[in-house]
């Protein structure tokens, strides 16, 4: 609980059980503040990417998923030394994998 001086605008905290420090502040010109308690905001829901939706055909699918790469959108934001450093992917791949999205 809050309690604000009028003539200085002082505000002091007083726990909600210590009701003679309430009356004493009342008797002395303090107000009683109402706290707002302000609502968390709501969760940032977390975007939901597909784990497993690279085309069949895509090149070299099996070594993208099994290196975590297994969404189309994780593959077009992954930088090339990120897909070079993926075993079995070379430049000649990066650059196949940059034409295929």
């Amino acid at each position: 609980m809050q309690y604000k001086k009028k003539s200085t605008g002082k505000v002091l905290e007083v726990a909600e059980t210590d009701k003679a420090k309430q009356r004493i502040l009342e008797r002395s010109g303090w107000l009683r503040v109402p706290v707002t308690v302000t609502p968390d905001p709501p969760p940032t829901p977390t975007p939901v990417v597909e784990t497993d939706d690279l085309p069949a055909d895509f090149p070299q699918r099996e070594a993208l998923t099994a290196a975590g790469f297994g969404a189309l959108l994780l593959v077009t934001q992954a930088t090339d030394d990120e897909l070079l450093a993926i075993e079995g992917i070379g430049k000649a791949t990066v650059e196949k994998i940059r034409a295929a999205v």
